[in-house]
């Protein structure tokens, strides 16, 4: 058995090219704090580095400060968390100083991820009173998809999905065909055949109101920042332009529910009411069960897409490690076709 690739990091370059660049990047990150009235205390940490993204941080004097660096896949997250905390910063964490055309930013410290405390991330009382602050964010964020768009938000919205599902799976390398992680051709057979109903689902939300927003794109505890009795949604490198309610996919998952009304739980129930208590009559409430479920059926299709986007910007070992994602999703778009069978009453 061959030995596995040795993971990839971000990449900042080779040899002298990647000294180069971290230290303009930690030129910057110092000046930004003696700009901002700190003084860089010690020296500079590296916290999480990945394929796609680079965080480091330095103590100043009111505490730590955070760097973050997104790969081309995520380069808007900067001018996307600018742009939101301008109106929520109470939700969103405000970028002390932003780069966006580097995908640069740093941040203060805002707390701790809910990931972080003892079962905390996984209340569900807890989710219900953040599923509808972030729902406000959405609500407000259908009435500017050009802004998003000029950001460099990706869209995935109602009216690409489809051409662009079809595309990936007649990618070979991209859903890996035949290779382990992979998707088998008769898999891919049967993606194929499941695009009518994808484009037929599309057509159906997209002619309800507020059918595109900001989607967050990674939705769970650990991207939830707390700070005594503040809450800020961060990491906002997966965001792109979908329908709304895909963001209850992540959630779902973390929590272990299901948006199949026909086995899921009261639970679930009680999140996507909450979710949906901003939306006001967008959502009918004797429908709202099949139109979550078929947005959170299409979000899985989505995720897929998203993986793709980020895997196109990245080296050869790091596609290879995180590729079997795409037919991950891909497989569960088409298991979870059961989310569409709704009881009635739902």
């Amino acid at each position: 058995m061959s030995a596995s690739p040795r993971a990839a990091t971000f990449d900042t370059g080779r040899g002298d090219g990647k000294t180069a660049w971290r230290r303009e990047a930690e030129g910057w990150l110092r000046e930004v704090v003696e700009r901002h009235g700190g003084a860089p205390g010690g020296g500079i940490e590296w916290v999480r580095e990945s394929p796609w993204s680079l965080v480091l941080r330095i103590r100043a004097r009111e505490g730590f400060v955070y760097f973050k660096a997104s790969g081309e896949a995520g380069r808007h997250e900067a001018a996307v968390m600018a742009e939101l905390s301008r109106v929520w910063s109470d939700r969103v964490p405000a970028p002390v100083a932003c780069d966006a055309a580097r995908g640069w930013m740093v941040l203060a410290d805002h707390g701790q991820a809910l990931a972080a405390g003892p079962g905390e991330g996984s209340s569900l009382e807890l989710w219900q009173r953040l599923l509808p602050l972030y729902a406000e964010i959405q609500v407000a964020s259908a009435e500017r998809i050009e802004d998003w768009r000029r950001l460099g938000v990706p869209d995935r919205g109602l009216d690409v999905l489809a051409d662009r599902i079809e595309d990936l799976l007649g990618d070979d390398a991209a859903i890996g065909l035949g290779r382990p992680g992979g998707l088998a051709s008769e898999e891919r057979t049967l993606l194929r055949a499941l695009v009518p109903e994808l484009r037929r689902r599309c057509r159906e939300l997209a002619a309800m109101p507020a059918s595109t927003a900001l989607d967050h794109g990674d939705l769970h505890a650990a991207n939830v920042l707390r700070h005594g009795e503040e809450y800020r949604f961060f990491d906002w490198g997966d965001a792109s332009l979908s329908h709304p309610f895909a963001s209850l996919l992540p959630v779902y998952e973390m929590l272990g529910l299901s948006a199949d009304c026909r086995h899921g739980s009261r639970d679930a129930a009680r999140l996507r009411d909450a979710y949906l208590e901003p939306w006001g009559d967008v959502v009918p409430a004797a429908s709202r069960g099949e139109i979550v479920a078929t947005a959170v059926w299409l979000a899985h299709a989505a995720r897929a897409l998203g993986w793709h986007h980020v895997l196109q910007s990245v080296d050869a070992v790091a596609r290879w490690r995180w590729r079997p994602l795409i037919a991950r999703w891909l497989r569960l778009w088409l298991t979870r076709r059961q989310f569409l069978v709704l009881d009635p009453a739902s």
